[in-house]
């Protein structure tokens, strides 16, 4: 399964990278992007069904490139915001995007994944 990462913080996406390469639950082809149009042009390309995208980035909010993502498709794909704010109502009530707060772990990433997995089986 293909999953795209999108965060514009080296740290937090090398980390996200090695976390999800490493899942031993499942193989999992990573894709990173560092902002919204980079993402926009992987996510075309590729089409992957699991994407984690940090809300404030440079050149597009992670909101923004969330709606245009889900303008365009008409798939099953999960998407999980990435942000350091504990308030995102409009995340989970507009958008019904779930939310990992920074700063996360291995494990709050390997729960995503369990679950992820678990769904394709």
């Amino acid at each position: 399964m293909k999953v795209l990462i999108v965060d514009d913080d080296d740290s937090i996406l090398d980390f996200m990278v090695k976390v999800v390469e490493g899942y031993q639950g499942e193989s999992f082809e990573v894709l990173k992007a560092k902002d919204g149009p980079e993402a926009m042009v992987l996510y075309q390309k590729y089409r992957p069904k699991l994407l984690f995208i940090d809300m404030i980035m440079p050149q597009m909010h992670g909101l923004d490139l969330i709606r245009k993502i889900k303008a365009e498709n008409d798939e099953k794909i999960n998407i999980w915001a990435i942000t350091g704010y504990e308030d995102n109502a409009i995340l989970e009530e507009v958008e019904k995007v779930p939310i990992i707060v920074k700063p996360f772990d291995v494990e709050d990433v390997e729960i995503v994944l369990d679950a992820i997995a678990s769904e394709r089986q």
